[in-house]
């Protein structure tokens, strides 16, 4: 099953897209506070991210950059 994170303040948004997608059969995880964001990617494992960019504590594209930079980091070319 595929794991998606949902990065969103506003709670009953997150749990709109939350029921669709679970109707769908992915599995799904909400995080509400960007400060938060990475450490349940970590250990949530997400094949997607769907990400709001104007969180608290840290935004999505601060976000969306420390998601990124362990791929940038571990190619070997």
């Amino acid at each position: 099953m595929s794991r998606i994170l949902i990065v969103e303040d506003e709670l009953d948004l997150a749990n709109i897209i939350k029921d669709y997608l679970e109707k769908e059969l992915y599995e799904v995880e909400i995080c509400t506070e960007g400060d938060k964001a990475i450490e349940i990617f970590d250990k949530f494992k997400p094949s997607l991210v769907i990400l709001d960019l104007m969180l608290p504590g840290m935004d999505g594209y601060e976000i969306c950059k420390n998601i990124r930079a362990p791929l940038k980091t571990s190619s070997s070319c």
